[in-house]
C-alpha cells in the first residue's frame, strides 16, 4: 500500500500514532468518511487546515480530526480575550478551530 500520510508523532496508547494527511487521496478518503459517518458530513476547508487521524498498528483510522483556522470575527472569543480589531489581527493566526471529530 502506498503511503498515503505522514507520521508526525506516535500517540502514548499502545499500538496506536498519530498521523497528518499530506496526499490529496487520503483526504478524500477523510471527506468521504466525514459525509458518510459525521453527523454534519465533511467540511470543505479554505485557507489552512490540518487532517490528523489515528491509526491502529495495522494501518486501520481509528479516528479522524479536522483543524481549521479561526473565524475572523466572533464577538464573545473577542471580549473574553480583550481583544480590539488590531490584536484580533495580529493574534488571529494562533488561534485552531477542531472543525470535525469522529470516531470509527
Amino acid at each position: 500500500m502506498e503511503e498515503i500520510f505522514q507520521e508526525v508523532r506516535t500517540g502514548k496508547a499502545r499500538g496506536l500514532s498519530t498521523c497528518v494527511l499530506t496526499e490529496e487521496t487520503a483526504r478524500i478518503r477523510f471527506n468521504e468518511l466525514l459525509d458518510k459517518e459525521h453527523a454534519l458530513g465533511s467540511r470543505r476547508t479554505k485557507g489552512r487546515s490540518l487532517y490528523q487521524v489515528v491509526c491502529a498498528e495495522d494501518g486501520h483510522w481509528i479516528a479522524l480530526f479536522l483543524y481549521t483556522g479561526a473565524c475572523w470575527h466572533l464577538r464573545p472569543r473577542d471580549e473574553w480575550i480583550n481583544w480590539d480589531p488590531v490584536l484580533r489581527s495580529e493574534r488571529l493566526q494562533l488561534i485552531v478551530h477542531q472543525a470535525r471529530f469522529l470516531i470509527l
